[in-house]
């Protein structure tokens, strides 16, 4: 009987216990939906005033080309900027880069070219714009949070008659010729919340200032016309591209020595990474058809110290992998050793466009004739 009594009580404060963490977390949804609120008060306050014309941005000489998105995390903006350049500077345009460079400790204006890339520290200028300028070693990359300032000095010292402005959606004080916009097709829009209460930058009305729409991912979910619809409800004009992760390669981080896909095939791995998305990470590692036997996530642009990658080391030794891999990204990130007894790879990723690529580049002709 006393036992029977002791579980009842047990059960009745374990249910207490569980409405206390409900209430906790309901009041914290409250308080990120309000502050959202706020956020959003303050979106539409900044868009009245550029609309209004009392502030206006900055025009440029050189066509200005933005790739941004309309919601946190990583979308693939960085290897559409990668596509994008690369494909410009084949025709023999002359191209930049504007980025701001997110959690970069150098605050002035710096410039990433060929002469001087492996002379400044990618703590100084970001690991994304560290990682454009390695991809694009003859495609200037300028790093300022202020690229209506970076822009101009691309034009007079570069001669650039094309602006790639990296994550460019939101940044009102610049005029672009052209907004790409780049959907994850895995997670679009997240709750349909504007941040912190969701993922969202901007409400999803904002859709209709796009002039081309990229779903990116668009290999890996079977509702592709349920989200096009959605799409089509906030922009009928923009078309609609679909883009998808290909293996550029896979490289050994010291030395950069290629790694043969078939040698990896049956090998058990431990992977890391500090991106905004590492689910897409996890599901670009299948195709290599290695055992994953554990992936560490970091924080998005987190900031490796040596001690980090030996605690891995040692994880990857006590589960018996045989490498360990992580991103390109990261790959930027990761201190100067001394070889590990366990080898890291970097698994280096494409954006390809499997649909409407033929669309995409007449709207992009269209601003050069």
């Amino acid at each position: 009987m006393k036992e029977t009594r002791l579980g009842m009580r047990n059960f009745f404060e374990k249910i207490q216990e569980e409405k206390k963490i409900l209430s906790f977390y309901s009041l914290l949804k409250l308080f990120f939906y309000i502050l959202s609120l706020f956020y959003g008060l303050g979106y539409h306050f900044r868009v009245l005033l550029y609309q209004s014309g009392m502030v206006k941005p900055k025009k440029l000489n050189a066509k200005v080309i933005s790739i941004g998105n309309i919601t946190l995390g990583g979308t693939g903006k960085t290897p559409l900027v990668i596509y994008l350049s690369q494909k410009l500077k084949e025709q023999k345009i002359k191209v930049a880069i504007l980025i701001r460079g997110y959690k970069r400790r150098k605050k002035e204006l710096t410039e990433l070219v060929e002469e001087n890339k492996n002379k400044i520290p990618w703590s100084e200028v970001g690991d994304e714009p560290y990682l454009l300028a390695s991809r694009l070693y003859d495609v200037p990359v300028l790093v300022s949070k202020e690229r209506s300032t970076s822009g101009v000095c691309a034009e007079k010292k570069y001669q650039a008659e094309v602006l790639v402005l990296d994550d460019g959606f939101q940044h009102w004080k610049l005029s672009r010729n052209l907004d790409i916009v780049v959907i994850d097709s895995t997670n679009p829009f997240g709750n349909s919340k504007l941040f912190p209460a969701g993922i969202l930058r901007e409400p999803l009305s904002s859709l209709k200032r796009a002039d081309i729409l990229v779903l990116n991912k668009a290999n890996q979910i079977l509702n592709k016309e349920d989200l096009i619809q959605i799409l089509r409800a906030y922009n009928q004009d923009a078309p609609i591209i679909e883009s998808v992760y290909a293996i550029n390669s896979i490289e050994r981080l010291l030395g950069h020595s290629l790694i043969e896909e078939k040698h990896l095939e049956g090998k058990k791995c431990l992977a890391f990474s500090g991106i905004g998305n590492p689910i897409s990470f996890e599901k670009s590692l299948k195709r290599l058809k290695v055992e994953v036997l554990k992936h560490y996530r970091f924080a998005d642009h987190f900031f490796y110290q040596k001690k980090d990658i030996l605690n891995l080391e040692k994880k990857a030794q006590e589960l018996g992998a045989d490498f360990m891999i992580t991103t390109e990204k990261d790959s930027v990130r990761i201190p100067m050793m001394n070889e590990l007894k366990i080898p890291i790879y970097v698994f280096k990723i494409d954006l390809v466009i499997t649909k409407g690529e033929e669309i995409f580049w007449k709207k992009i002709e269209g601003l050069l004739t």
